[in-house]
C-alpha cells in the first residue's frame, strides 16, 4: 500500500501492526424474523494497519475476511450463508475493506471511511470506534496496542437479497448488517507468547 508522506512527516511515522488472532474478534449481527439477534464470527482473516501514532487520522488499514470462515454456530446456517443467497463463497471468497480516510475526535475516537466490498460490489462505509493509545508491554516485553470499532450495512446494497416475507409482516433475514470489531494488534513479523 502506498504512503503519501508530508513534508513534516516521514515515513518512519507509520508503524506495521499485525491481528493478534488469539485476543480479537471480528463479528456481525443480523437480526431474525425482527426481534431475535443472530450473531457470526470469521474465524480467518487478515489484515495490513499502518499506524501513525503521532497523528492518528493519517494511518490506513485494509482488511480480508475469508467467507469459508464464517460461523454462526449454526452448520445448516453457515452453509447457507456460503451459498449464493448470501455471501456465494464459491464465487467470491473474499470479503474486503480498504480505508480511505479517517476522522478523530476527542480522545481516542474516530471514525473510519472506507469502501466494502462484498461479491465483488463496493459501497463505501463508515465504523467508529475507539483506539486503545500508545502501545504497552505485556508480561512477556510484546508490545501491544488495540481498537474497537462499530459499523452497519444494508445486506442488500451488495446483492444478498434472499429473503422471505413473514405471513403477519415484516422478513425472515434482516436487511441490517452489524459489524464489530475488537482487535488487539502486536508489530509485524512479531510473534505473542500469550
Amino acid at each position: 500500500m502506498a504512503i503519501v508522506s508530508t513534508p513534516s512527516e516521514s515515513i518512519e511515522d507509520f508503524q506495521p501492526w499485525s491481528i493478534d488472532r488469539k485476543h480479537s474478534y471480528v463479528g456481525f449481527e443480523v437480526k431474525h424474523m425482527g426481534f431475535m439477534t443472530i450473531r457470526g464470527v470469521f474465524h480467518d482473516y487478515e489484515a495490513t494497519i499502518l499506524l501513525n501514532e503521532r497523528d492518528l487520522a493519517r494511518s490506513r488499514f485494509t482488511g480480508t475476511l475469508f467467507v469459508a470462515s464464517v460461523d454462526t454456530r449454526v452448520p445448516l446456517r453457515d452453509e447457507d450463508l456460503r451459498s449464493a443467497n448470501f455471501f456465494d463463497a464459491e464465487r467470491f471468497a473474499e470479503i474486503r475493506y480498504r480505508s480511505s480516510r479517517i476522522e478523530t475526535s476527542g480522545g481516542n475516537q474516530f471514525r473510519v471511511f472506507g469502501d466494502l466490498t462484498i461479491r465483488e460490489v463496493t459501497h463505501e462505509i463508515v465504523l467508529e470506534g475507539s483506539y486503545a493509545g500508545p502501545p504497552r508491554r505485556d508480561p512477556w516485553g510484546t508490545l501491544r496496542t488495540g481498537f474497537a470499532a462499530r459499523g452497519a450495512f444494508d445486506r442488500k446494497d451488495f446483492g444478498m437479497t434472499w429473503d422471505v416475507e413473514l405471513p403477519g409482516g415484516g422478513s425472515l433475514v434482516g436487511a441490517t448488517v452489524t459489524v464489530h470489531l475488537d482487535i488487539e494488534l502486536i508489530p509485524a513479523q512479531q510473534d505473542a507468547r500469550e
